[in-house]
């Protein structure tokens, strides 16, 4: 990363700007884990986004390298009465009225141990009992584990507590079908900041099908808005095998996004993961049960998640008005976060609790760190601030016009170019 980007490994680059944090990596309220992500980088997309509360000028004066060449480069800009910085501060005058801290409530944290609990019950009756109604339910439980415990787990946005957020990362990610490890490299560090630019942005499915207009469009994508709804219901079966494969390789990438081991005990900790989700989601059916039941219980589970979490991404960014945005020339950076990301039912809080936020896509992209309980309001705030700076916010009304615009999406991106 260092000889292609001019980023020090040692340092992290705020605004251009390299700091020494070396000694404040253990003071870190966020974790050990979380700033390390930024390191030898430029971090600033990361820095801004999870700190809604900005840490004070003085501490960031305290670990600057002196002398340090600065490091420019970034399409992104954060001007002090640009769009996104001018949204932060209207995002902590609403928790500083409201006396609400960014994480999960009592109520929304009991609710997320609920669903993880469930889940690894319905794990358990599933192999207990050899029933498909159990495996179908497990199958749901653990789609709703990713979209909620898992997501927010790694957004560090449940809890104020590391080791809480970490936990329940990791307890959600051992039965959603990757790893810690490889889905902060994938989804975190990549998809969060360079959203929607190929080739940093992996979070696609191509050659599967083609959602952007930077990738080659291949003959068989002609029919991808049919034969993709075929697949949609096998995609965690598709993420477990392909990441499974991935950890072979020496460093593991996602994308052009290196996977990031701090230790050995975090690699011990990959392997453990996948290994469990491997051995209860392929193997065990198929030692305790005769293969035609084994199969029914693999499908009923893999099919009822898989769909579930599939379509939930789908429509966050796949659809016409979000994906022709790469940016040319210097942007700021919530404003390419809001035209990147589509939400739907935006006032609803039944979709926003059965798709874990993923519905405020937008306001997730802006505010990750918050918890997504949070964001049904801070919409509110965020579809005036766009208003007010002249920035189209794209939303459907339900989730079955989310359907149907990702449909359309796959016909257009499939098309041949004078077709479409």
């Amino acid at each position: 990363m260092t000889a292609k980007s001019g980023h020090d490994y040692r340092y992290w680059y705020l605004h251009g700007i390299p700091y020494d944090f070396t000694e404040f990596v253990k003071k870190h309220p966020g974790g050990i884990k979380a700033i390390m992500l930024g390191r030898g980088r430029d971090c600033t997309a990361m820095f801004e986004s999870y700190h809604t509360y900005r840490p004070a000028d003085a501490l960031l004066e305290k670990y600057k390298v002196k002398d340090g060449e600065i490091v420019g480069g970034s399409l992104f800009t954060y001007e002090p009465n640009g769009f996104y910085m001018t949204l932060k501060e209207r995002a902590r005058e609403y928790f500083k009225k409201n006396n609400k801290h960014t994480k999960a409530n009592f109520l929304v944290g009991a609710f997320t141990i609920a669903e993880l609990i469930a889940a690894y019950m319905f794990m358990f009756l599933t192999f207990w009992t050899g029933n498909w109604i159990y495996g179908a339910l497990w199958g749901l439980s653990r789609a709703m584990c990713i979209v909620g415990p898992t997501h927010a787990g790694s957004h560090y946005a449940f809890s104020k507590s590391p080791f809480i957020n970490k936990f329940i990362y990791a307890a959600s990610m051992a039965i959603s079908g990757s790893t810690t490890a490889q889905w902060t490299s994938k989804h975190v560090i990549a998809h969060h900041v360079d959203t929607n630019i190929v080739p940093v942005d992996d979070d696609t499915m191509y050659p599967l099908k083609r959602v952007l207009p930077a990738h080659k469009r291949l003959p068989f994508h002609s029919l991808q808005h049919i034969y993709m709804w075929f697949l949609y219901p096998f995609t965690l079966s598709f993420w477990s095998i392909s990441n499974t494969i991935k950890l072979f390789a020496d460093p593991p990438v996602e994308g052009v996004t290196e996977v990031i081991y701090l230790n050995k005990l975090d690699i011990l900790e990959t392997w453990a993961i996948m290994s469990f989700h491997i051995i209860q989601r392929f193997i065990l059916f198929f030692i305790l049960f005769p293969f035609s039941t084994a199969m029914q219980l693999y499908l009923a589970s893999e099919m009822t998640a898989s769909t579930w979490f599939s379509l939930q991404f789908a429509v966050n960014h796949e659809v016409d008005g979000v994906v022709d945005h790469t940016p040319m020339k210097k942007v700021d950076w919530g404003k390419h976060q809001v035209i990147t990301s589509h939400n739907y039912g935006s006032d609803s809080y039944l979709a926003l609790f059965l798709s874990g936020g993923l519905n405020t896509q937008i306001e997730h992209h802006l505010f990750p760190s918050v918890h997504y309980h949070h964001y049904a309001e801070l919409s509110k705030i965020v579809r005036q601030t766009c208003k007010e700076f002249n920035i189209k916010y794209i939303a459907s009304p339900n989730f079955y016009q989310a359907l149907k615009a990702h449909y359309r999406h796959l016909r257009r991106m499939g098309s041949a170019p004078d077709a479409a």
